[in-house]
């Protein structure tokens, strides 16, 4: 095979491996996000636990401060409307008059002091509970109080508003019953909040819309459905507190430009690891190839000349071998090489003495064609029959000689005059 096939084959499969290379990484790079999106998840399960939720009271019994707004009312809607808008309307329509339609006054509860933005709305119960790739940090708090008709002369508003978590705490229709625990929202907030791996991070969702949700006093705001909301509210004979609802909401997000970034890094690595070892494949392959093509076009005297040399026998050293050696090569330096005679036994030398191999059996099939019997039956001559047979049965011999190599090439001429 020449050598530019053989450096082109090369060059295809180099080709190969490097596609494989990119689709193998690529396979690796999904499965490791994957693992890390798993693996992040998981830790979130395990902070919040198998209820799926952490609640603790943030605060209880502040002051309160309120003011008296209007009782909000359900305005029709005057366009003509189908069966569906029609039963939609018709539902919200007993939502307000459930909520709001046995009130008499509602008061709103100031949830800010005069000089800072901190909550002061009597109490707040803060959980943590798990969302769709990630998790939810919500607060719950009183943010109104409705005075049902006929009952407004001896109520406490503050304490009202303040014993209103008792049911949060201690009934079991509550959505916190027996997940009240001090402490346990911060310590697995603190826990989570900054997790993290090698492809994603938490961040806050800054997108999170609150579905079916409504605005705090029904007021119609440009987006209703981000957070704080109506929530819940808990009434008795007297009154009715409302309860809203803030969310912020954690998400598990990639690193910018991850996983794309470690995927091309990868690429990048793999591609001057690969180039690398082709190209010194190449080089260190083109070399052999050349030499052993010059190998091919040496002259008997340059091929003993190079076999020779005592540098050949340093390595595995034998004095007697080098010094033999350096004889023949000395003996060759000083030689013609047009000096058959002497060169024929420097070669049968080194062969004895050194091991040398100057026939291989490429050399050997190749004389055997040449001098096959069946070359000489067309035109048949029986002289040269005999002879090619004779000739051709010593080069089939396992323990040919170098000399019996030699005996037979000469007298082979004969059969080519």
């Amino acid at each position: 095979m020449s050598k530019k096939k053989i450096l082109s084959i090369i060059a295809a499969f180099y080709c190969v491996v490097m596609i494989l290379m990119l689709v193998l990484i690529q396979h690796y790079i999904n499965r490791k996000d994957k693992k890390l999106h798993k693996e992040l998840y998981d830790e979130l399960l395990t902070q919040i636990g198998n209820e799926g939720v952490k609640a603790d009271i943030l605060y209880s019994n502040e002051t309160v401060s309120y003011k008296e707004v209007d009782v909000p009312s359900y305005q029709k809607e005057d366009k003509v409307q189908d069966k569906y808008s029609k039963f939609f309307e018709e539902k919200e329509e007993r939502r307000y008059e459930e909520q709001y339609g046995d009130l008499e006054r509602l008061f709103e509860i100031d949830t800010t002091k005069s000089n800072n933005d901190d909550p002061e709305t009597g109490w707040c119960i803060r959980f943590m509970r798990n969302s769709e790739d990630g998790f939810d940090l919500c607060f719950i708090f009183p943010y109104a109080i409705g005075i049902k008709i006929g009952n407004q002369c001896d109520i406490d508003i503050p304490e009202s508003i303040n014993k209103s978590i008792i049911f949060y705490i201690l009934n079991k229709r509550s959505p916190f019953y027996n997940l009240i625990k001090e402490g346990s929202v911060e310590e697995a907030f603190n826990n989570i909040r900054w997790s993290m791996n090698d492809y994603y991070h938490l961040e806050i969702d800054t997108l999170v819309e609150i579905f079916n949700a409504h605005p705090l006093f029904e007021k119609k705001k440009q987006n209703s459905k981000s957070s704080p909301i109506q929530f819940d509210y808990v009434s008795t004979d007297s009154y009715r507190v409302f309860i809203a609802l803030s969310m912020k909401s954690y998400k598990i997000k990639h690193w910018d430009g991850e996983p794309e970034k470690s995927r091309n890094r990868l690429w990048i690595i793999w591609s001057i690891i690969i180039t690398t070892i082709f190209v010194l494949s190449e080089i260190v392959l083109s070399k052999m190839l050349d030499n052993k093509e010059i190998q091919k076009k040496e002259t008997p005297y340059q091929k003993l000349l190079r076999l020779c040399n005592p540098a050949n026998f340093v390595d595995e050293y034998d004095r007697n071998k080098v010094d033999i050696a350096n004889d023949i090569y000395k003996q060759l330096l000083g030689l013609s090489s047009d000096n058959a005679e002497v060169l024929e036994k420097l070669q049968i030398r080194a062969v004895d003495d050194l091991g040398i191999k100057l026939i291989d059996k490429k050399t050997i099939d190749s004389l055997k064609f040449k001098i096959s019997p069946k070359h000489f039956v067309n035109p048949y001559n029986a002289e040269k029959v005999a002879l090619a047979n004779e000739l051709y049965s010593i080069l089939s011999k396992d323990s040919l000689t170098f000399q019996e190599f030699l005996d037979v090439k000469k007298r082979s001429e004969f059969l080519f005059t």
